[in-house]
């Protein structure tokens, strides 16, 4: 059975609690990835076994880039704190890891990450901020990062934030493969990436 998740939204306009099944909407893949995955909104699920990693090798400093519609996604991967040396740890199968990121709007209304998905997670878990508005705001993944996620302040012009946790890894994941990530956006349609894991640089 396809893994999934759905997230709960602190964010304004359509924020929430976003169930349902998504519905058909326009599809690129992006970076080096084999196929698209269909996405159902329901949280938990099971794996089919293990998966392949995409045969594409990015640098540790440097997330994946892509552009769905209006929506930019910018340095998206894994992230891990890294080990006392300074090295990134291989995620073992069963660990969770967070997703960093930024998502960009360029899009003059407003957009909604509505799922996040991944054949190398049994389930995903997203909190926070999950709206962007729209001319050319952004939304930040936090990976492992630590704080609350949410909207900024109303007096700021920080943009708001979002946890998003890969849960019960299907095998290890280590630094080198890239591995595929699936987003869907209300208005922009569906995105995969191969991204790969990364340790902050905090």
């Amino acid at each position: 059975m396809m893994n999934s998740v759905t997230g709960d939204a602190a964010g304004g306009g359509d924020g929430g609690r976003d169930e349902g099944r998504v519905g058909r909407r326009r599809t690129r893949v992006g970076g080096a990835v084999g196929s698209v995955l269909t996405v159902a909104l329901v949280l938990g699920g099971c794996s089919a076994g293990a998966v392949t990693q995409t045969d594409t090798t990015l640098s540790q400093a440097s997330g994946a880039q892509g552009q769905i519609g209006g929506m930019l996604v910018r340095d998206l991967a894994l992230e891990v704190d890294p080990t006392p040396d300074g090295q990134t740890p291989t995620v073992p199968a069963g660990g969770q890891v967070g997703v960093r990121g930024t998502l960009v709007n360029e899009a003059a209304g407003a957009d909604q990450l509505l799922s996040l998905s991944s054949p190398y997670a049994s389930t995903v878990r997203a909190e926070g901020q999950l709206a962007v508005p729209g001319g050319d705001k952004a939304l930040r993944l936090l990976g492992s990062a630590p704080g609350p996620a949410g909207p900024p302040p109303r007096d700021s012009l920080a943009t708001g934030s979002a946890r998003v946790v890969l849960s019960g890894a299907t095998q290890p994941i280590a630094p080198g493969p890239t591995y595929l990530l699936t987003l869907t956006f209300r208005a922009a349609g569906t995105l995969t990436l191969g991204v790969p894991l990364t340790s902050s640089q905090r």
